[in-house]
């Protein structure tokens, strides 16, 4: 049995930000912005074109970063 997968994606545009602010000489920090726009796309793609994994989500990730 031959089986194709003939699959047409459209292409999505993804955006991310980062902002950071250096707080004084020992604090640092950064914000992350994942997927401003809340698109769903597929992150991954393989064998084949038969399995894949979705991106990421709209999301956000704020680090520190402490210097002594």
């Amino acid at each position: 049995m031959d089986v194709t997968a003939a699959t047409c994606f459209e292409l999505e545009e993804i955006a991310d930000a980062r902002v950071a602010y250096r707080v004084n000489k020992s604090l640092y920090l950064q914000l992350n912005l994942y997927n401003l726009f809340d698109k769903e796309y597929i992150g991954t793609l393989n064998n084949g074109g038969t399995r894949m994994t979705l991106g990421t989500l709209r999301s956000a990730m704020l680090t520190a970063e402490m210097q002594f």
